[in-house]
């Protein structure tokens, strides 16, 4: 028996033996930070973002239509994980990649990891949970590093307007990069848990028009992990379902 992915919509979600499972994205946001909001500004910045990208892209190489808001930013976000899925699975970067994926892969390369699986579903079973990483790889050292892969938030990654997360991390600023932190952190926890493998490295990507950063886990993250342990040991195991596959909260 294994996790798959299954539906579309808001009836999308991980299932395990023919029972689907609670998302990582919506379990995060209900324990952590259930009333983060981001400004307009912030979304208008983002869809203008990906729409010029995918324009442009759109007119170098005919491959992606022009798209507008969100339907832009989450086919980006699509595009640049096929990409990275397709270089996985042969090495080869794809002829008619997105610019950032290949800006991706220069960073990985020059940072000397190399691609061992992408997408896959990892989980607690017993508890109904599940959830996809982008990226398992290798350092020079033969570690494994689990890679979380975030596109655009060009000016948006660390604002927070001063709110802060739930307790635990009342003293944390809720933003994008620490979401991401989190889900990171947590999907290298279900790794380990049904893989019975250790993950060595966790990392969040950002790639942008400006480049590519990555951003290991902050100290607060333990805390965190036990604050999440027991709220999902608590929460109803029927609260299912309603997860697309790479659902993200503003970008891609």
């Amino acid at each position: 028996m294994s996790f798959t992915f299954r539906g579309r919509g808001k009836t999308a979600g991980f299932s395990y033996n023919g029972h689907m499972c609670r998302g990582l994205h919506k379990m995060l946001r209900r324990c952590f930070y259930p009333n983060f909001v981001y400004t307009h500004d912030s979304n208008a910045a983002a869809a203008a973002t990906a729409s010029a990208s995918s324009s442009k892209v759109s007119k170098a190489k005919g491959r992606f239509r022009k798209g507008k808001g969100k339907d832009a930013v989450f086919r980006r976000g699509r595009q640049i994980d096929s990409d990275l899925t397709k270089w996985t699975r042969s090495s080869a970067i794809p002829k008619r990649a997105h610019p950032w994926s290949k800006m991706l892969i220069a960073a990985f390369q020059k940072w000397g990891w190399a691609p061992l699986e992408a997408q896959g579903i990892v989980g607690i079973p017993e508890r109904r949970l599940a959830t996809a990483f982008d990226l398992l790889m290798k350092n020079k050292k033969g570690e494994k590093v689990l890679v979380e892969v975030k596109s655009g938030f060009t000016g948006t990654f660390t604002e927070s307007r001063d709110q802060k997360m739930e307790k635990p991390l009342e003293k944390v600023d809720s933003h994008s990069l620490n979401h991401a932190l989190l889900q990171a952190s947590v999907t290298a926890a279900y790794f380990a848990s049904y893989r019975e493998e250790e993950v060595k490295h966790v990392y969040v990507v950002r790639v942008n028009e400006e480049g590519c950063e990555r951003f290991a886990p902050p100290p607060w993250i333990p805390s965190a992990m036990d604050a999440f342990k027991k709220f999902t040991d608590g929460s109803k195991t029927d609260e299912v379902g309603g997860e697309e596959e790479g659902e993200e909260e503003e970008e891609g």
